[in-house]
């Protein structure tokens, strides 16, 4: 996702890091941004595959960092799909957009 860096103006390709909740700079994962930092640019074409793929990635680490025992998945292809349908909800909410 683009945004532009309120403080120099600068335009940098972001993505959402669910563990500490900010936006991080790609290729820079050492710069992150609360959202009041960024104006985020539209983003005509959405790549919902990619946009999927970064959604599971994060809820699986999210599961491997939260894992004491009491998840209930009996093994990783549980955790998999259990990751993907997440993934697939939020972006059907996505696509809704401003719907209400």
């Amino acid at each position: 996702m683009k945004a532009r860096i309120k403080n120099t103006g600068e335009i940098v390709d972001v993505y959402f890091d669910y563990f500490y909740g900010l936006w991080v700079v790609k290729g820079n994962p050492d710069i992150k941004y609360a959202s009041c930092g960024l104006e985020f640019l539209e983003e005509k074409d959405i790549d919902w595959e990619e946009r999927r793929y970064e959604i599971a990635k994060a809820m699986m680490a999210a599961f491997e960092r939260h894992n004491n025992n009491v998840s209930g998945f009996k093994n990783s292809t549980q955790q998999a799909q259990f990751a993907l349908e997440c993934a697939d909800a939020l972006i059907a909410e996505l696509k809704k957009g401003g719907e209400k």
